[in-house]
């Protein structure tokens, strides 16, 4: 899934980033850092996990790249709340992790690409802010 050229704009104006940069030569979308702290929900057979702080470290239309205290292995899921202007609920977005390398200090770089957005990804009743 890529968020709309639109949402994609708008987001990035919201969370105010940095320049796009290079990257992989190899990649549909550039990457642009983007350095903020955002919420995530993890996602497991049984429903919604707990939700927790991470930092970006980028951001492209088909997905994002954080900093999160938590392990959390390829192919898991989690959703992702995306802030908006005050007063807007969040944007969820369904992610899945596509990488995950150990970092210094007991940090852990996810690569996640984005898969869903919209009404059927909410957090529902377990909404993150009351967590």
């Amino acid at each position: 899934m890529e968020l709309s050229t639109e949402l994609f704009e708008e987001t990035i104006r919201r969370l105010k980033g940095q320049a796009p940069y290079g990257g992989h030569r190899n990649r549909n979308h550039p990457r642009l850092g983007l350095r903020c702290r955002m919420k995530i929900v993890q996602v497991n057979g049984r429903g919604l996990g707990a939700s927790m702080d991470v930092w970006t470290r980028d951001i492209s239309r088909s997905g994002i790249g954080i900093i999160s205290s938590k392990r959390i292995e390829a192919g898991e899921r989690f959703i992702l709340l995306l802030p908006r202007g005050a007063g807007d609920p969040p944007l969820s977005l369904m992610c899945i992790v596509r990488n995950c390398d150990d970092l210094s200090g007991g940090c852990f770089g996810l690569g996640a690409s984005f898969e869903a957005q919209g009404r059927g990804v909410g957090v529902g009743g377990n909404s993150p802010a009351a967590a």
